[in-house]
């Protein structure tokens, strides 16, 4: 702990408690009290024990002030010290746990708030990346479609000259046309493969690259957060129509737009019938965020919300 500061320190002899003649007297006067009580009036039978009993309770008043008095006399001087020596040093260690605690908050929210940053953005790059190869392969097979086609619009024109040279009675021509329409179509054939083994490479290498690498939270050693479900108040929502909400959920009503009230899709009945919520009719916030801790995310009472106040915890 850091010692810079230097304040006055306190005496180093306890505080006596001095306990005056009169104070030892008012203790033995009113010594056994409650066994006198109960002694002398067991049970009020005539209104003279009545009486009797009621001029002895307005001493009993008067005593109980005077008492008071002498423990106030006694512990005055005691508060007093405690005031000035022990309070400040405690409030001070109180407010610099409570700052402490509040940047080790703030700094694991920070971090929580990075890698969901770094997170996004990396799957935001690695989706445009897939986008990216999926335009590629999808352009590459286009292409190799458009070269096969052309091969295939060549491969028909040698099948006309080949039909020609036949007809002529041309064999060696009708020969090498029917040579060129083979070539010609094996090649197409061969393009469209080629397309198609290039496209899924290019798919393939994309669904093959690595995630990017995120640097998880960093967390300062000796120090955990921990969850803290709360209910609290929905965004917009007045607390008078929360408890309406409410109210018309307990018996499974809705509002109409008209304004109506109406069953909702199941009716009235025991199995729509949400007697959890009776306790929220007077808006217990405490009742509330007790339901929220158990919840959690599934928290459903209409008008309001779980939240999580994250606290810090030490270990």
């Amino acid at each position: 702990m850091n010692e810079a500061a230097t304040v006055e320190a306190p005496p180093s002899a306890s505080t006596a408690v001095t306990v005056s003649d009169d104070i030892q007297s008012t203790l033995r006067r009113h010594a056994g009290a409650l066994e006198y009580a109960r002694e002398a009036y067991p049970v009020l039978e005539t209104v003279e024990v009545a009486n009797d009993c009621s001029r002895h309770l307005k001493n009993l008043k008067l005593a109980e002030t005077e008492v008071a008095s002498a423990k106030s006399e006694l512990l005055n001087p005691v508060k007093a010290w405690i005031e000035k020596w022990i309070s400040p040093t405690h409030n001070s260690i109180k407010a610099a746990i409570e700052h402490c605690d509040t940047k080790l908050l703030t700094w694991a929210r920070s971090e929580k708030e990075r890698v969901a940053r770094e997170r996004a953005a990396a799957e935001e790059a690695e989706r445009k990346l897939r986008a990216e190869a999926a335009a590629r392969a999808v352009a590459e097979e286009a292409r190799a479609r458009e070269i096969a086609e052309q091969k295939r619009r060549e491969a028909a024109e040698a099948e006309r000259r080949r039909k020609e040279a036949e007809e002529d009675g041309n064999k060696r021509a009708a020969a090498a046309a029917a040579a060129e329409r083979a070539r010609l179509e094996e090649e197409a054939r061969a393009r469209e493969e080629a397309g198609r083994q290039e496209a899924e490479r290019i798919r393939q290498e994309a669904a093959a690259r690595a995630p990017t690498e995120v640097r998880e939270a960093e967390k300062p050693a000796g120090y955990s957060t921990r969850s803290n479900w709360k209910a609290r108040l929905a965004p917009q929502t007045a607390e008078n129509e929360a408890i309406d909400k409410i109210s018309m959920a307990r018996f499974g009503l809705v509002r109409e737009p008209d304004g109506k009230l109406s069953f909702g899709p199941h009716g009235y009945g025991s199995h729509s019938e949400r007697r959890e919520l009776v306790a929220m009719l007077s808006l217990n916030l405490k009742a509330a965020s007790s339901k929220a801790k158990g919840e959690h995310e599934n928290f459903n009472v209409p008008g309001l919300e779980a939240w999580n106040d994250v606290g810090g915890a030490s270990r």
